[in-house]
């Protein structure tokens, strides 16, 4: 939750409970907890964003991200 991350993430599943500037993608699911604080894009098929989460950017929910190949598995 203290955790502050100033790059790009990309991950099979990623879930956030503390800062990231930067964007995220996500080949299966994104989770941001209401912990998170967020600046940035998300991109990835399936997401969950809890209520009190702060978020500033956008995010695209795009099922044929899960079948790109540009995101290798963690």
């Amino acid at each position: 939750q203290t955790g502050k991350v100033h790059a790009n993430i990309a991950a099979r599943t990623i879930r956030i409970d503390g800062e990231v500037n930067g964007d995220i993608s996500g080949k299966e699911k994104v989770m941001v907890s209401a912990t998170s604080n967020i600046k940035g894009t998300i991109v990835t098929p399936k997401m969950t964003l809890e209520e009190g989460a702060r978020f500033k950017g956008t995010i695209d929910i795009d099922p044929a991200h899960a079948n790109s190949s540009s995101v290798k598995p963690a």
